[in-house]
Protein backbone atom coordinates (compact mmCIF):
# COMPACT_ATOMS: atom_id res chain seq x y z
CA UNK A 1 0.00 0.00 0.00
CA UNK A 2 1.15 3.73 -1.02
CA UNK A 3 -0.04 7.15 0.64
CA UNK A 4 -0.06 10.00 -2.00
CA UNK A 5 -2.04 13.46 -2.13
CA UNK A 6 -4.79 11.48 -4.41
CA UNK A 7 -5.46 8.82 -1.57
CA UNK A 8 -4.27 4.92 -0.94
CA UNK A 9 -3.15 3.00 -3.39
CA UNK A 10 -2.77 -0.68 -3.17
CA UNK A 11 -0.77 -2.85 -5.66
CA UNK A 12 -1.27 -6.66 -6.13
CA UNK A 13 2.75 -8.13 -7.10
CA UNK A 14 1.60 -11.29 -9.37
CA UNK A 15 5.35 -12.30 -10.30
CA UNK A 16 8.31 -11.52 -8.28
CA UNK A 17 11.46 -12.14 -10.65
CA UNK A 18 15.34 -11.70 -8.92
CA UNK A 19 17.27 -8.83 -9.94
CA UNK A 20 18.96 -8.91 -13.29
CA UNK A 21 20.95 -7.29 -15.95
CA UNK A 22 20.00 -6.67 -19.68
CA UNK A 23 22.71 -6.13 -22.17
CA UNK A 24 23.75 -3.04 -23.48
CA UNK A 25 22.99 -3.92 -27.18
CA UNK A 26 19.60 -5.28 -25.56
CA UNK A 27 18.87 -2.42 -24.36
CA UNK A 28 20.64 0.14 -27.17
CA UNK A 29 17.34 0.79 -29.15
CA UNK A 30 14.86 1.97 -26.15
CA UNK A 31 17.87 4.26 -25.27
CA UNK A 32 17.87 6.05 -28.65
CA UNK A 33 14.33 6.25 -28.59
CA UNK A 34 14.31 7.94 -24.92
CA UNK A 35 17.13 9.82 -25.89
CA UNK A 36 15.57 11.15 -29.35
CA UNK A 37 12.19 12.18 -27.35
CA UNK A 38 14.46 13.99 -25.19
CA UNK A 39 15.62 16.03 -27.63
CA UNK A 40 12.67 16.49 -30.07
CA UNK A 41 11.01 17.96 -26.65
CA UNK A 42 13.92 20.32 -25.84
CA UNK A 43 13.42 21.48 -30.01
CA UNK A 44 9.86 22.08 -29.84
CA UNK A 45 9.82 23.80 -26.86
CA UNK A 46 12.52 25.90 -27.81
CA UNK A 47 10.99 26.68 -30.65
CA UNK A 48 7.21 27.18 -29.38
CA UNK A 49 8.87 29.47 -26.78
CA UNK A 50 10.06 31.93 -30.04
CA UNK A 51 6.55 31.40 -31.45
CA UNK A 52 5.63 32.96 -28.16
CA UNK A 53 7.80 35.40 -28.07
CA UNK A 54 7.84 36.97 -31.51
CA UNK A 55 3.57 36.68 -31.75
CA UNK A 56 1.33 39.56 -30.85
CA UNK A 57 -1.81 38.86 -28.74
CA UNK A 58 -4.94 41.38 -29.02
CA UNK A 59 -7.91 41.46 -26.51
CA UNK A 60 -11.09 41.73 -28.08
CA UNK A 61 -12.95 42.82 -24.72
CA UNK A 62 -16.01 43.72 -26.37
CA UNK A 63 -16.14 40.13 -28.05
CA UNK A 64 -15.49 38.64 -24.49
CA UNK A 65 -17.96 39.90 -22.81
CA UNK A 66 -20.32 39.85 -25.61
CA UNK A 67 -19.98 35.44 -24.77
CA UNK A 68 -22.75 34.14 -23.15
CA UNK A 69 -22.05 30.54 -21.20
CA UNK A 70 -24.96 28.56 -20.35
CA UNK A 71 -24.68 25.56 -18.18
CA UNK A 72 -26.83 22.88 -17.66
CA UNK A 73 -28.58 22.38 -13.95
Amino acid sequence: MLESSYGFHIFKVEKKEPAGYRKFEELKPLIRKILIGQQEQKEYTQWMDEQLRSSRVSINRDLINALKVETRD
